[in-house]
């Protein structure tokens, strides 16, 4: 029915707008909480008080995707491979079974809390 495919429409369009500017904002420092709930209310005003947004905090329109040069990653990947096995070892190996604090010491520089 007509209401179906409209609903679908819309809140399609609701996700992929919403998120597009919150990782606009996340990418230029801007303060999106207030777009990305009007464009999950209402659609398109959201968008337009995004670029209004960006427009008064001086950092200019957003850029149109259309400039030469790689794409942003949204998640950087790993540079290497963790070896856990080297760690179980280091930890659990010829001493027995190591205590929660030297896990934590040991596992405290291989997290990334922005990851989490």
């Amino acid at each position: 029915t007509f209401v179906t495919e409209e609903w679908s429409h819309v809140l399609a369009w609701d996700l992929f707008v919403g998120r597009w500017i919150w990782l606009d904002g996340v990418r230029r420092g801007i303060n999106t909480r207030a777009s990305v709930l009007l464009t999950n209310f209402t659609g398109p005003p959201g968008l337009l008080l995004h670029l209004g947004l960006c427009l008064l905090s001086g950092k200019g329109l957003p850029p149109s995707g259309l400039e030469p040069g790689p794409a942003p990653l949204v998640m950087p990947l790993p540079t290497e491979r963790p070896n856990a096995d080297a760690l179980v070892r280091r930890l659990f190996g010829a001493g027995g079974a190591g205590s929660a604090a030297a896990i934590a010491v040991e596992c405290a520089e291989d997290v990334v809390w922005e990851d989490l």
